[in-house]
C-alpha cells in the first residue's frame, strides 16, 4: 500500500443502524476477491502482458506452446507478480519459451513454470546438476504466482498470495453474470483505463442525474432533466440494490415484469418492492402536480445492483415495447448493462463495460452494424465527457480530512432523492471498506496531466483493444491505398489526351484527397478527441 494511505474507521461515520446499514462486524477484505483485469480477446497469449491491480504490478501470460495447442492441450492463463526473484527485473519484459512453454526472464534467462517454480537457471555449472538442482528447489527462486481463471471472456486474478488466501480462492466464485450465454447475449464489450479511482468510477456509474448534462447531445439532453425517485434497499456486506423511477405525471407508473434471470441474480424478491415503489412514485405525482417529473417518453425504471468488489449490474426489460411490433415472436427480451470497476491504483482504475441483449442479433459477428469499433468510439466519447469532472472531483475529496471524506453527508451536499444511490455507495465503503487506500491524500495521487493526456484514447484504450487496434490499422492501409490511387488519377488527368480523361482524372484526384482527409479524421479519434462542455 502507498505510504500516504489512510485507514478509515467505521467509528468515523454515523452509526450503521441509523443509516439503514445492516450490522456486520467483519470488514470487507479487498485482497481475498476475484478481479477481472483484462478481456481475453485483447491479450496476446504469445507474449507476456503487464497489468496492475491494487497498486501491484502483475504480468499475464499463457503457459504452453503452439505445438501443445495443436495437439488439443489447453493453454492456461497465468499471473505472476511482475518481478523476477533473481535480480528483480520485470518479467513482463520477458518472453514465452517456444520449446518449454514457460515464462523466461529476458534479463538473465531464468525460466518459470505456471506454478511459479523456477525450471531453468542457465548460469549454473554445466559439469554438475547439483548446483542447479539445489537452486531450483529453493523457495527464493520461485516467482510469486497468483490464482488465475478465465470466465465470460475475462481474465480474473486473486491478489492474495498467502497460503490461506490461495486456499480461500478455491471456495470463492467471481462476480459473474448468471444465466448469460455468451454467444446468445453478448454484443458489445469495451475496456478502458481511467485517470481516477475505482470508487469514483462506481459513484459515477450509479448517478442518473448527470446524464442529461454531462452527456448532452451524446446519449441524453439537458431538457430531459427531471425529478428522480431513488429507493435503496438495506446496505449489507454483499452490496446494495437501488431503483430509480421516473414517474409520469397524471398516471400511475406501470412496471414491466421482472425477468426470471433478474430474479435469480437478486438476493431477495424485488417484485413486491417494485410495486411498493410504484405506489410511492404515484403519490409523488399527486403531491407535486405542477413539478416536472419526467419526459413523457420515460416509462421503465432503472434498477441498479452493486456487488463488491467491482460489479454494477442493470437489467432493462423491453418485452412490453417490442411485443407491439407486428409479426415479431412473443418472448422475453432483455437489455443488460454490466460495469466492472477495477481498482488499479490510487487515482487509477479500469472499466469493463458489457452491453448484453437477447434480441435482434445477427447470425454472424461480421454482419453487425454499426461495426463494433464505431460503437467503441461512441462509448469513449461518453467516458471523455465525464473524465475532467471525475478527475477533479477526486482531488478535491482528497483534500478533506479523513473523517469528512468518510462521511458522505459532510463530503457532499445532496438534498435530492436522485443522489440516493451515491449516498448508499459511500456508506457501504465507509462501513465495510476497512483499511484501504480508496480515499488517499493528495500526495498519493498521480499528478494532474494536461488536458490532452487526461483525455488520451490511444494509451488508455486503442493500444490494448484488439478491435480498435485492428480498425486503426485497416484505416491507415485504406488511406494509403486511396492516396496511391489519387496520385495515379492525377497523372492520368495530366497526361490524358481527351478532355473527358482529364476531367475524370481531376475528379478522382479530388475525391481521393477528400476521402483521405475524412479517413485521417477518423484515425485521430483513436488517439484523442477534444471535449469542451462550454461549447456543447
Amino acid at each position: 500500500m502507498p505510504a500516504a494511505a489512510r485507514i478509515l474507521s467505521p467509528a468515523s461515520v454515523i452509526e450503521a443502524k441509523e443509516n439503514g446499514i445492516e450490522d456486520d462486524d467483519d470488514a470487507f477484505d479487498w485482497w481475498k476477491q476475484w478481479y477481472p483485469v483484462a478481456l481475453t480477446r485483447d491479450i496476446d497469449g504469445a507474449v507476456p502482458t503487464k497489468v496492475m491491480l491494487l497498486g501491484r504490478d502483475l504480468v499475464l501470460w499463457r503457459e504452453g506452446t503452439a505445438a501443445d495447442a495443436k495437439k488439443g492441450a489447453v493453454r492456461t492463463w497465468r499471473c505472476f507478480v511482475d518481478r523476477c526473484p533473481h535480480r528483480l527485473a520485470p518479467l513482463s519484459e520477458g518472453r514465452i519459451d517456444t520449446r518449454t512453454g514457460h515464462l523466461q526472464c529476458a534479463y538473465h534467462g531464468w525460466e518459470f513454470s505456471g506454478s511459479g517454480q523456477c525450471s531453468k537457471i542457465p548460469q549454473t555449472d554445466p559439469e554438475t546438476d547439483q548446483e542447479e538442482a539445489g537452486a531450483l528447489r529453493s523457495r527464493r527462486a520461485c516467482a510469486t504466482s497468483l490464482p488465475t481463471l478465465e470466465a465470460q471472456g475475462m481474465i480474473w486474478v486473486w491478489p492474495d498470495t498467502s497460503k490461506e488466501g490461495v486456499e480461500a480462492s478455491k471456495a470463492v466464485k467471481p462476480t459473474l453474470m448468471k444465466d448469460v450465454d455468451e454467444k446468445e447475449m453478448s454484443y458489445l464489450v469495451v475496456c478502458r483505463d481511467m485517470p481516477y479511482g475505482f470508487d469514483t468510477l462506481l459513484e459515477n456509474g450509479i448517478d442518473p442525474s448527470h446524464l442529461p448534462f454531462a452527456h448532452h447531445n451524446i446519449i441524453s439532453n439537458r431538457n430531459q432533466a427531471a425529478y428522480i425517485d431513488t429507493q435503496v434497499d438495506k446496505i449489507w456486506k454483499g452490496g446494495f440494490d437501488s431503483n430509480q423511477f421516473y414517474p409520469k405525471r397524471g398516471r400511475k407508473p406501470s412496471l414491466p415484469p421482472i425477468s426470471v434471470s433478474e430474479q435469480n441474480f437478486l438476493t431477495k424478491d424485488k417484485r413486491a418492492d417494485a410495486h411498493r415503489m410504484a405506489a410511492c412514485t404515484s403519490e409523488l405525482s399527486e403531491r407535486f402536480p405542477d413539478r416536472p417529473i419526467a419526459p413523457p417518453t420515460v416509462r421503465v425504471p432503472q434498477s441498479l445492483h452493486f456487488r463488491p468488489p467491482t460489479l454494477l449490474y442493470q437489467v432493462i426489460n423491453v418485452t412490453a415495447i417490442l411485443d407491439k411490433i407486428p409479426f415479431l415472436p412473443k418472448r422475453e427480451r432483455l437489455i443488460r448493462i454490466v460495469t466492472y470497476a477495477v481498482p488499479v491504483a490510487p487515482g487509477r482504475s479500469r472499466v469493463i463495460y458489457r452491453f448484453l441483449r437477447n434480441y435482434f442479433l445477427p447470425p454472424f459477428s461480421w454482419m453487425r452494424w454499426p461495426p463494433e469499433w464505431i460503437q467503441h468510439q461512441r462509448i469513449l466519447r461518453v467516458l471523455d465527457s465525464d473524465t475532467v469532472f471525475l478527475h477533479g472531483q477526486e482531488r478535491e475529496r482528497a483534500l478533506l480530512s479523513p473523517s469528512a471524506a468518510a462521511d458522505v453527508d459532510r463530503c457532499y451536499f445532496m438534498p435530492t432523492a436522485a443522489d440516493g444511490s451515491v449516498r448508499a455507495l459511500r456508506k457501504w465503503l465507509a462501513r465495510f471498506g476497512g483499511p484501504r487506500w480508496l480515499v488517499p491524500d493528495l500526495s498519493s495521487l498521480p499528478p494532474t496531466p494536461d488536458r490532452r493526456t487526461l483525455l488520451d484514447r490511444y494509451e488508455s484504450h486503442t493500444k490494448s483493444c484488439k478491435i480498435c487496434r485492428g480498425a486503426l490499422r485497416n484505416l491507415k492501409r485504406l488511406r494509403q491505398l486511396i492516396g496511391f490511387m489519387s496520385v495515379m488519377a492525377f497523372y492520368l488527368g495530366l497526361l490524358g489526351q481527351s478532355v473527358y480523361t482529364r476531367l475524370a482524372g481531376g475528379f478522382f484526384t479530388v475525391l481521393g484527397i477528400t476521402g483521405s482527409v475524412v479517413i485521417k479524421r477518423f484515425e485521430e479519434r483513436f488517439y484523442f478527441q477534444p471535449w469542451d462542455h462550454g461549447r456543447n
